[in-house]
């Protein structure tokens, strides 16, 4: 799910994209079933994460190169990063964990267990690359 605001509209931000996410969660929860992750962009700024990710959560993502240096726009290295086609799928296949948390009804006092989904952030994505080439390279013979 991608949720783009108007860049030219000095009132559009990043937390009226994941407001507008909430809304149709409420609205059309059916569309996120199989929802992999969720972007919100303000057409400069941008950030992702998953469904059932607090506003926090939602990270823009960084080259590991770190050439960016504060010059292009968030959504364009997300653009051109994460959404590489072999980056997307590692971040969806091997990057996505699914946990069960305790939710308590603020009404009714009411606990039931809840399925949260957690999208690695891009740091933690490139972390887990480099120790899995790491784990590779010396499990390898070197014969």
């Amino acid at each position: 799910m991608v949720e783009f605001k108007n860049a030219t509209d000095e009132n559009a931000t990043l937390d009226k994209a994941y407001t507008q996410i909430q809304n149709y969660k409420t609205a059309v929860p059916s569309i996120f079933f199989y929802n992999a992750l969720c972007v919100i962009s303000d057409g400069i700024e941008a950030g992702a994460s998953s469904v059932s990710a607090p506003r926090s959560r939602y990270l823009s993502w960084r080259s590991p190169e770190k050439t960016e240096n504060g010059i292009v726009p968030e959504l364009e290295i997300m653009t051109q990063r994460m959404f590489e086609p072999e980056t997307l799928v590692k971040l969806i296949r091997y990057n996505t964990v699914f946990e069960k948390e305790e939710e308590k009804d603020p009404e009714t006092g009411l606990l039931s267990l809840v399925t949260i989904k957690k999208v690695a952030a891009y740091h933690q994505y490139y972390a887990v690359q480099k120790a899995v080439q790491e784990t590779i390279k010396a499990t390898h013979d070197t014969d």
